[in-house]
């Protein structure tokens, strides 16, 4: 009898831990400050539904701690940097988190990459030819959006993702899809409406889009992580960080402060971020110490953005 009762348990046992999820959030390299706190919301809707979650952020989300547990959870979640061939982590000069190499260790798993670029490229189909259950994730590269003068864009992000996540835990993985795409047509429907008064609508009309159109699931698309639903929040989902997008305010920078630093979750986004940033301080510098002739200091105002910033003529 005690023998039935121990076997019994550790049944149990394992079919809890198979419910688990584990839920990987780096933040240190934007915009992942942004996708941090999506995770949060995340891990809250984990819980919403019973699913017990363990979740390692920041220099926590590492690829010893992911693997360690792994074994025991069939739900794989992860929001950051990516590449075609691997989750970055932390560390987006290595981006090593998880690369094809250790794609047979997902065998039976579910992988959620979102936010993050290119993923189902080569990492994704990967994963599925070597025995991952589904995988879901983006052929291109996703974005963020942030709020503006005219409009929350960063509270439609969060709210059109989490509808994605909710349907997530709750639906098929083709159906979490669906609900995608859906979610993100209605904003998009909206910025159509508004591309005449709103001046960033017709930026986030485009991130919307690429976010939508290619955004797949590889593999079952009738897997599920559980079948047990529950009541859906219908208060919009609140975003932070507002006023970051104050930071520039020209038409030029602020397409290309959207683009390259803050909304793409990309480990070349991230590379060409910091030479952008450098680039200017740099050669300012080297005005200001002589290094530059005087025309070569003129040619370097006008040609890279933000020297003139740096080093102002005379």
């Amino acid at each position: 009898m005690s023998n039935q009762l121990n076997l019994k348990r550790q049944y149990t046992r394992r079919i809890k831990m198979a419910e688990e999820a584990v839920l990987l959030s780096p933040f240190i390299f934007p915009p992942t400050q942004l996708s941090f706190e999506l995770a949060n919301r995340v891990e809250s809707l984990l819980k919403n539904v019973n699913l017990r979650v363990v979740r390692f952020s920041g220099p926590l989300a590492t690829k010893e701690t992911a693997f360690i547990h792994l074994p025991q959870h069939n739900l794989f979640i992860y929001l950051g940097h990516a590449k075609k061939d691997a989750l970055c982590g932390e560390n987006i000069f290595s981006c090593n988190l998880v690369t094809v190499a250790d794609a047979s260790i997902f065998e039976g798993k579910i992988i959620v990459a979102n936010p993050a670029c290119e993923s189902a490229r080569e990492l994704g189909p990967k994963m599925v030819e070597l025995g991952a259950k589904a995988f879901l994730g983006s052929v291109e590269n996703m974005n963020a959006h942030f709020n503006e003068a005219e409009h929350n864009y960063m509270d439609d992000w969060f709210d059109y993702t989490l509808t994605f996540y909710r349907s997530v835990f709750t639906k098929t993985m083709g159906e979490a899809v669906e609900d995608w795409k859906f979610a993100i047509t209605r904003y998009m429907d909206v910025y159509k409406a508004h591309l005449d008064d709103w001046p960033n609508a017709d930026w986030n009309y485009s991130a919307a889009k690429m976010n939508r159109d290619n955004f797949v699931v590889l593999g079952d698309v009738q897997a599920t992580v559980q079948s047990e639903g529950f009541e859906v929040t219908t208060q919009r989902e609140k975003g932070f960080l507002e006023g970051l997008s104050l930071l520039f305010n020209t038409e030029t920078l602020r397409r290309q402060w959207n683009y390259a630093f803050r909304s793409l979750f990309s480990f070349g986004a991230v590379t060409a971020t910091v030479a952008a940033v450098a680039l200017p301080v740099v050669t300012g510098y080297a005005i200001e110490k002589g290094w530059l002739t005087k025309e070569q200091g003129d040619i370097a105002r006008a040609v890279i953005p933000g020297v003139a910033a740096v080093a102002p003529s005379v």
